[in-house]
């Protein structure tokens, strides 16, 4: 996966923004990358079978 450019130095103006920090290039471009790969995991749609899984495993929690 490959960033444009803009987008990491929009990164580390918010970042600088809100921690009254400066981050360099690098350790922006990685933080980046790790939200994006975040989001995608937290965003993915459950299957039925995740699901009925969940709720096993949620069953058993509740004996």
């Amino acid at each position: 996966m490959r960033l444009k450019e803009k987008h990491v130095k929009k990164y580390q103006r918010i970042y600088e923004k809100i921690y009254q920090e400066k981050i360099d290039y690098k350790e922006a471009y990685d933080q980046c990358i790790s939200l994006v790969l975040f989001c995608k995991i937290a965003t993915k749609p459950f299957s039925k079978e995740d699901i009925r899984n969940l709720e096993k495993i949620n069953k058993c929690d509740n004996i």
